[in-house]
């Protein structure tokens, strides 16, 4: 009697225990499992500037309200980010001489127009100015603009010798440069700057 009755309390206790503690993994899974996708839609977003797709938000509202305030935050800083790469690739575009950013590897990530014009097909978007310049030249370049940091007169070589006078700066702590070079006379005046190129 007792005793049999006390082992299916006890029984029934652990299977209620069991089921109570199956249904809290379940609701933990399913929160993490809409974490992880807001983890995935939060990287989209910032690597396309758009927001969060509230569709995809739904039964979560404290998940839902802060994934959506970060979209916006996202979304409003590539908003400004883009009106200010406007604006510095207007500016780049209307100067007659030659300019180009370029990654501490070397590496063409801006160039405008007149740039374009002195350095040649070579010097474009994704392109190494290595494959344009005397590796040593540049280098050399490079660091003493980092060593000095403000703009440095440098003469480079391009790969078939010819000498060119620029300027380049240090820009920033990752080792990025800009490098300005003159446009090359026109027998009617400077050429136009042209469009400006960015990565």
């Amino acid at each position: 009697g007792d005793r049999t009755g006390a082992i299916a309390a006890i029984v029934i206790g652990i299977v209620g225990f069991a089921a109570l503690g199956w249904g809290v993994v379940g609701l933990l899974a399913a929160h993490f499992a809409r974490l992880d996708r807001l983890r995935d839609d939060l990287l989209i977003a910032a690597g396309t500037g758009e927001t969060v797709p509230v569709e995809r938000l739904a039964g979560a509202s404290e998940v839902a309200r802060l994934a959506q305030a970060v979209g916006t935050l996202v979304g409003s800083q590539r908003s400004r980010q883009a009106a200010r790469d406007r604006q510095i690739e207007t500016v780049l575009g209307a100067l007659a001489d030659g300019v180009v950013l370029m990654t501490a590897a070397g590496q063409v990530s801006l160039i405008n127009g007149a740039a374009k014009a002195v350095l040649g097909a070579e010097a474009r978007l994704g392109t190494s100015l290595y494959d344009v310049f005397h590796r040593h030249d540049l280098a050399a370049a490079l660091q003493a603009a980092r060593e000095r940091g403000r703009a440095v007169p440098a003469q480079l070589r391009d790969l078939d010798g010819r000498p060119m006078t620029v300027r380049i700066t240090a820009i920033g702590d990752e080792g990025d440069a800009m490098l300005q070079c003159a446009a090359p006379a026109a027998s009617a005046g400077r050429p136009s700057a042209g469009r400006v190129t960015r990565a």
